[in-house]
């Protein structure tokens, strides 16, 4: 091997090296608001007969995916929802599948998004366990929705959702923790302690105090 090549290859180390230190320190996540409007009340999305019967149907063909091996499969009339304007995408729907059994023991249940269509609803954000949601505050033509998940143990994780290209995807979590009160809010930025992490990552926010169970009249169900 002559002199120069051995110069060039140990150039060529040098260069990359800057290359493997990028790969191996990736940017730390990034945080976000709680939004104010965190609604945990399913009081129904005030559809119309026609709108109720096409809702139904999309939701019926979700139900099918997620209850897969369930043995007892969630009736339509126990599925939550909730209105939420969505921008330019129109008057959605927010659905919480109650009672199936998927649902985990911290009332945790599949969570998802619908918005109108020509004909009928389509999927949106699949906003994964949870019990509440929320509409993110931005000057985007189709505002971001924020998901909550009960972690148990005085623990509840957010995950963020933008819309990009045709549906909502994750693009950011966070994990609160309550300081002091049990009874304290969730949505109360004073009264909890917000650490970030890595979407698709373990949190490893140390446990505390379990939360507070929501009351039976926040619980209850809506039928379509």
């Amino acid at each position: 091997m002559n002199y120069h090549s051995t110069v060039m290859r140990a150039l060529a180390c040098v260069l990359l090296i800057p290359l493997c230190l990028m790969a191996q320190n990736p940017q730390s996540p990034k945080s976000f608001p709680i939004p104010e409007d965190m609604q945990e009340d399913w009081p129904g999305a005030g559809l119309g007969e026609v709108e109720t019967k096409l809702l139904q149907k999309a939701v019926q063909a979700d139900l099918l995916e997620v209850e897969a091996d369930c043995e007892t499969k969630l009736s339509l009339d126990r599925v939550e929802m909730a209105g939420v304007s969505l921008g330019k995408l129109g008057k959605g729907v927010v659905v919480r599948m109650a009672g199936s059994c998927v649902c985990g023991a911290t009332g945790n249940c599949p969570l998802r998004a619908y918005a109108p269509r020509k004909g009928g609803y389509r999927l949106v954000a699949d906003g994964g366990m949870g019990w509440a949601f929320g509409v993110v505050d931005s000057k985007a033509a189709v505002p971001g929705l924020v998901f909550a998940s009960n972690g148990g143990g005085g623990q509840a994780s957010l995950g963020l959702y933008r819309y990009l290209g045709d549906r909502y995807l994750l693009q950011a979590c966070e994990t609160l923790i309550k300081k002091d009160r049990a009874d304290a809010s969730w949505w109360d930025s004073s009264a909890v302690v917000v650490q970030t992490w890595a979407c698709g990552a373990a949190s490893t926010a140390p446990a505390t105090k379990p939360p507070t169970k929501c009351a039976p009249a926040k619980c209850a169900t809506t039928e379509f």
